[in-house]
């Protein structure tokens, strides 16, 4: 029996210290309402509403499995009274079992007019992420404590630099985002705790105005991490009345997505409201060990100033 105890925490431990850089280097959280929080991908996406935005983003990944994903986003963008200047604030906290990661950063997007209906935006990003790993929340299955694992990356940080590009108009949208542009080589001293991955976020949607009172919008996103396998997400949206949203999806990683919003309007449509939920469902042998996942996020639009020269037609749903 004690050979067993032994043997349990040595396996124990080393599967930790194997998967340590894994779970330090993994790739952005991934939300169901990618494409109404490009803004944690793309800094270039800050000024595209026109208006002041802010918004919250809880997503709870796997419910029912110990210490899985909860993820917390929250974020706040707005142009400039100098249209062709718009600056952004990026938080997030991310907690998966011990490991604890929030990350803050500043956004700035240079924006580029063409014929008075299409935008050009290039975008810049700077900050950092604070990582900590409570070694004392990682037990063996026998239920003690782990004294095997190793405690060199229970507290790093890490700095953060990133850019994109966004183009957009009256009715479709094309970005291309890259989180973190810093090359693993100036991260090898084990103080910061991990080498990051590059990632590349593609996205685009086109929102079909068929009528007044109903429209359509398809979206995508496209993830590529070098040596991880390509993800990408697909979903299309159904928009009644200008207040109702209801979508269905589907991703790459066999899951399968519910997606619901209500978007009222106050004060002669000078601010606007939007409350969105949605439910997540692997197809994979996950499926028997978590009840789905959830998202709820919540945002506010307030008219601040109005742009001189960009004339939409319809309302903008990206």
């Amino acid at each position: 029996m004690l050979f067993k105890n032994i043997f349990r925490k040595s396996l124990a431990g080393l599967i930790i210290i194997l998967n340590i850089p894994f779970v330090f280097a993994q790739q952005q959280s991934l939300f169901t309402h990618y494409y109404w929080n490009e803004q944690y991908y793309n800094p270039a996406y800050v000024g595209s509403k026109e208006n002041f935005h802010a918004q919250v983003l809880n997503r709870l990944q796997w419910v029912g499995m110990n210490g899985a994903p909860n993820t917390i986003n929250a974020s706040v963008h707005t142009p400039l009274h100098k249209e062709n200047i718009a600056l952004g604030i990026n938080f997030f906290n991310d907690r998966i079992g011990a490991l604890s990661n929030n990350g803050l950063s500043v956004q700035y997007a240079y924006r580029l007019r063409f014929a008075d209906k299409y935008t050009l935006s290039l975008g810049m990003q700077a900050g950092a992420e604070f990582r900590n790993l409570q070694s004392s929340k990682i037990h063996t299955d026998d239920g003690m404590p782990d004294n095997t694992q190793v405690t060199n990356f229970e507290k790093s940080w890490m700095p953060h630099i990133g850019t994109g590009v966004y183009f957009y108009g009256n009715n479709f949208s094309i970005g291309v985002g890259i989180p973190q542009l810093l090359p693993k080589s100036i991260f090898k001293d084990d103080k910061w705790g991990t080498q990051p991955t590059v990632q590349y976020f593609i996205s685009g949607a086109y929102q079909w105005n068929i009528q007044e009172n109903f429209r359509l919008l398809p979206t995508t996103t496209f993830r590529i991490l070098p040596s991880q396998p390509f993800q990408a997400e697909f979903s299309v949206n159904t928009i009644l009345y200008d207040k109702f949203m209801a979508g269905i999806g589907v991703r790459t990683d066999k899951s399968s997505s519910i997606l619901v919003q209500y978007m009222p309007t106050f004060d002669h449509g000078e601010k606007k409201l939007n409350i969105g939920y949605s439910y997540d469902l692997s197809w994979k042998s996950l499926r028997t060990a978590n009840s789905g996942s959830h998202e709820l996020m919540v945002s506010f639009d307030m008219a601040i100033f109005k742009p001189s020269n960009i004339i939409y037609k319809s309302p903008r749903y990206f």
